[in-house]
């Protein structure tokens, strides 16, 4: 599981039955818009990247990556996860630019990028299924979603 500020994507075995593509938006596949902000998740639009609406109309979003598993990609994408996570442990530029820099190394070997305007840009590795979603917590009102 991976999260970006109010997002979260969970990885899946397959696409399910019934999802319908989601056409891009001004060159974007956009998986959540903010609320204040206007800024988005999404990826750029590319032969590699799929997104489907689960139920055809706005439930979940699936994203796929069309390309074949690459195990030095898996790896990579790997060390950026394991790099966010140092930096999150103890946050430093040079921790910083480990971050940019093995992202960077992934993106190279394959993988697309999730990004928002606010938040480092999420790796997915090629042959990946993943679900996205946003994130809910409880308040004594209501359950709502999390505000990026």
């Amino acid at each position: 599981m991976f999260r970006q500020g109010d997002v979260v994507l969970t990885p899946l075995k397959a696409v399910p039955a019934g999802a319908v593509p989601v056409d891009p938006v001004n060159g974007r596949l956009i998986l959540a818009y903010g609320e204040v902000t206007g800024h988005h998740h999404s990826f750029k639009f590319h032969d590699m990247i799929r997104m489907f609406r689960e139920d055809g109309v706005g439930g979940g979003l699936i994203i796929q990556h069309m390309g074949a598993r690459i195990p030095a990609c898996d790896e990579a994408c790997k060390a950026v996860y394991d790099a966010k996570r140092a930096y999150d442990q103890s946050p430093s530029p040079e921790a910083w630019a480990e971050v940019e820099m093995k992202t960077a190394g992934a993106v190279a070997l394959g993988a697309q990028a999730l990004e928002h305007q606010e938040h480092w840009a999420i790796p997915i590795a090629p042959g990946s299924i993943m679900r996205g979603s946003v994130q809910r917590e409880y308040h004594p009102e209501a359950i709502r979603n999390v505000a990026d």
